[in-house]
């Protein structure tokens, strides 16, 4: 059984490892239903690592999937059906080839096998890449998964609908859906899987551990799992506990909510008193994130707009206003419009609204004389406040200084420096810090005062620890006696 597992061990295990520090997407956010009946959703992704970015909603119960479409830069969007009052839970999926990141639906019903339509379908697989010619039962063609919390379900569909465990007179089929716990998998080396198998005397159907080293090779069944086919898919489901019974798997749920997946069928040739195995076909390998994301039942609360600057400026002059939102939605129009009819749309670096966010633009210092900000979470209610251009033509306030990021994105295997440039007109230090784009602060630098007028400060992509941060996208702010500016950049692995 070595070569039937070493691949499928190499590939979860740097999955695995992979997992505990990135995840595809950040800060989903969503704004306030429409007149439509809809609601938008909003994340931030480094898409470079995933060909597409897929968001799922339940409708009559069962998974609709579509598209999150880029709206700007590195944020994504998708607009669903939504009702008043509706118990809303929504998915994310990235994928790219053969390779998905999920969160995976929570089935909510006891009865097995659970409608295929409440599981989350992890993906396609193409028709015809068996290694074995001509037999559709070992060529999968989708995987799907959800979980309760006290069970794991999961299902293979394949080119016949059928799952015989005879393969011939001296053959036999054996379907595996493999799980690793990242967390302790580098302890131990060993994975757990649901198999539907029946050798007799040898295998039969249930949950098995598998651990392979240069030393020690073990196959083991470790306790029950439920199989059936049903509609053309084999179902099965096992009871957590039966898996972190065994000490080597861990404790569930685990520190980062995720274990790595993949599905695969294997046909064995018996030969003598030797099983001689073949991989058939994988599945997509998948990274499940199990997180619980809905949407809270409420009544809308229309944003608070305050704190409104204009800052002088010779060509242009920079607004700012801090937007407020009990509701933690973010504003579908952010804008303002000047009486020169000129719409100017106003936008945000750090877009995370469980607390108060300062929205920028930049305005014509001439050509206008009054404008109107323009916000509103659902495009129905607008909350609208004036500014005026001779009302702030006392104010003296400098400039803020330039900052710029390079190279943007930054690769953390290139052991390098991120440069941070800082374009201080005051000569004096600047306060610099990192932040994820939860707000929490990342890593703070102090620069050195400048005779130029320029500030060069690097970063070697450690936080506060001194441990590399995890793939994502970041923000550095400096604050200096002219202002503050901030930027926004990605690291990528």
């Amino acid at each position: 059984m070595n070569r039937v597992w070493l691949f499928f061990i190499l590939v979860t295990l740097s999955m695995g490892l992979f997992s505990q520090d990135y995840v595809p997407w950040t800060n989903i956010r969503h704004s306030s239903y429409t007149s439509q009946n809809t609601m938008d959703f909003r994340c931030e992704s480094a898409v470079a690592l995933f060909s597409e970015l897929l968001f799922s909603y339940k409708s009559g119960g069962n998974w609709t999937e579509i598209p999150m479409t880029n709206i700007e830069n590195v944020t994504y969007g998708a607009t669903v059906p939504y009702s008043i009052g509706q118990d809303f839970h929504y998915l994310i999926k990235a994928r790219r080839d053969s390779l998905v990141w999920l969160t995976p639906s929570k089935i909510t019903t006891t009865t097995f096998p659970p409608a295929i339509g409440a599981m989350s379908f992890i993906g396609p697989d193409p028709t015809g890449d068996s290694s074995v010619l001509n037999d559709n039962n070992v060529d999968i063609t989708g995987t799907y998964f959800g979980y309760s919390d006290t069970k794991f379900y999961t299902a293979i569909q394949n080119v016949s609908g059928t799952f015989p465990a005879l393969a011939g007179f001296t053959g036999f089929n054996v379907y595996i859906c493999g799980l690793i716990n990242p967390e302790s998998v580098l302890a131990d080396s060993s994975l757990y899987a649901m198999v539907y198998v029946n050798i007799p005397f040898m295998y039969s159907q249930g949950i098995y551990k598998v651990k392979l080293s240069l030393t020690d090779f073990i196959f083991e069944r470790i306790g029950n799992a439920q199989a059936q086919v049903s509609n053309g898919k084999l179902f099965m489901s096992c009871n957590i506990s039966d898996l972190t019974a065994d000490a080597a798997f861990g404790s569930w749920p685990n520190t980062t909510h995720i274990l790595a997946f993949d599905a695969a069928i294997i046909q064995i040739a018996l030969a003598d008193t030797s099983l001689l195995p073949t991989i058939a076909d994988w599945g997509p390998f998948s990274t499940l994130s199990f997180e619980d994301y809905f949407v809270s039942t409420y009544t809308n609360h229309p944003p608070v707009l305050s704190n409104i600057i204009l800052v002088p400026g010779v060509n242009q002059r920079l607004l700012t206003v801090t937007y407020t939102d009990e509701d933690t939605d973010f504003p579908l129009t952010a804008e303002v419009v000047l009486d020169n009819n000129e719409t100017i749309p106003m936008t945000t670096l750090l877009p995370v609204f469980t607390s108060p966010v300062e929205f920028t633009c930049n305005v014509p210092a001439t050509g206008w004389s009054t404008g109107t900000l323009r916000f509103s979470d659902n495009n129905n209610t607008f909350v609208t406040a004036p500014i005026s251009l001779t009302a702030n033509q006392d104010v003296t306030a400098p400039a803020p200084a330039l900052l710029q990021i390079s190279p943007n994105p930054f690769y953390l295997r290139t052991n390098a420096s991120l440069n941070i440039t800082i374009e201080n007109k005051a000569n004096k230090q600047s306060e610099i810090t990192i932040y994820n784009l939860k707000g929490q602060k990342v890593k703070h630098l102090v620069s050195a005062s400048s005779n130029t007028g320029t500030i060069h400060q690097s970063w070697n992509g450690k936080d506060e620890s001194d441990k590399f941060v995890s793939p994502g996208i970041y923000l550095c702010q400096s604050i200096n006696e002219t202002g503050k500016s901030i930027r926004k950049f990605l690291i990528l692995p």
